[in-house]
């Protein structure tokens, strides 16, 4: 089964905000942790009405009230997480002027490794975050995500996160669509497939529609 195929059966996703900028994105990540897409779209929103989504906005904002806003995308690290939105907010001012799309024009890794640099962003944050903006073409994968594709055969479990990432994405690169768009609703459906039915703990094998192609429900 190649991902066309796959994208056809997962059917429709969850969407994303309309990210105006990349900083829009780093926000998205840093406001919930732990969540569903739902409580997380909710203090995304919030954060947008109480206090703004621009550089500005969030280094001007008094850090109790970032902090009453990530305590709705979840009670984990909510002050260290309200912290990390201004500490991010400084680093792109001085880093980049304020101009986080100053990253779009450098080499692909180098990019990637940059937007590393931010507090939550790791590779797969990187990646999904230049995937989203259509900076790149690349197929940024979050944790539901990346455990569909590995259950169905794409890569190995390498033992640590980051090794078996990088396994998965060796394993669908020649296969990936072109086309940003289509690289973000196949990562939407992934990652709602991923937290509906293919769950880390009792996942619904049963039921899959995938079930015929999938290693991990074979075995």
């Amino acid at each position: 089964m190649n991902l066309q195929e796959l994208a056809l059966l997962l059917g429709e996703g969850q969407s994303f905000p309309q990210f105006n900028d990349p900083f829009e994105f780093v926000l998205w990540t840093q406001v919930g942790y732990l969540v569903s897409h739902e409580k997380r779209m909710a203090a995304f929103e919030r954060l947008k009405a109480d206090v703004g989504l621009r550089v500005g906005d969030i280094l001007g904002a008094d850090l109790d009230r970032l902090c009453r806003i990530t305590r709705l995308g979840g009670s984990i690290g909510a002050e260290l997480r309200a912290s990390r939105m201004k500490a991010s907010a400084e680093w792109v001012v001085n880093t980049w002027q304020g101009d986080l799309t100053r990253v779009f024009a450098l080499p692909v890794e180098q990019a990637v490794r940059t937007l590393m640099k931010i507090p939550m962003i790791g590779r797969p944050g990187a990646e999904t975050l230049l995937m989203v903006m259509g900076a790149q073409p690349l197929l940024g994968l979050e944790s539901n995500g990346l455990r569909v594709l590995l259950r169905l055969g794409f890569g190995e479990d390498k033992g640590k996160y980051d090794k078996t990432y990088s396994s998965v994405q060796q394993a669908v690169r020649d296969s990936l669509p072109h086309r940003t768009q289509e690289l973000v609703a196949l990562h939407l459906r992934l990652k709602r497939h991923g937290e509906t039915v293919c769950r880390n703990k009792k996942p619904m094998c049963n039921t899959c529609k995938l079930q015929q192609n999938c290693t991990f429900a074979s075995a």
